[in-house]
């Protein structure tokens, strides 16, 4: 009911999920493809006339409301658009994360000076550091880089 009323208003919305629904969403995009498409999926599955209210009366009355003023589709669709810009904060707030962590282990391996390096998230790379090679490799099957073996071996310049 509060959703079809800001929509009525053209108030803006901003959804926030429970922290283990984020959890849950976010494993599902640490899926890649697979976990991106169940999500969609689930978004395609939005109808507010399966909603449920408290009572009975209530949920009569929200329904009557809906379909009198705005329309159970165009309810719907505001409610994909406004999970989806939460999925997009989630996405992009977790990126911002990852990247911190990864620029804070980088540091730890390189030492004081200028270098260059090239990165690839979940891949090999190589960072090279004042005629030192350090190979940093992901340890597990994901290719999560969050925990990585660190060789190095110095090479004539």
């Amino acid at each position: 009911f509060e959703q079809s009323c800001a929509i009525r208003m053209d108030i803006p919305v901003t959804m926030i999920l429970p922290p283990a629904a984020t959890s849950s969403l976010l494993q599902e995009i640490h899926k890649g493809s697979e976990g991106i498409c169940h999500v969609q999926r689930a978004l395609t599955q939005v109808d507010c006339t399966r909603a449920r209210a408290y009572s009975e009366e209530d949920e009569r009355i929200v329904k009557e409301f809906i379909g009198n003023n705005l329309g159970f589709d165009r309810v719907d669709q505001q409610v994909v658009a406004f999970m989806t810009a939460f999925i997009g904060r989630v996405v992009e707030n977790d990126m911002k994360q990852g990247v911190s962590r990864r620029k804070s282990a980088a540091s730890a391996v390189r030492p004081q000076g200028s270098h260059s390096s090239s990165w690839f998230a979940g891949c090999r790379y190589t960072v090279d550091l004042h005629g030192c090679d350090v190979q940093a490799t992901p340890l597990d099957s994901e290719h999560d880089v969050d925990v990585v073996r660190v060789t190095s071996s110095v090479r004539e310049v």
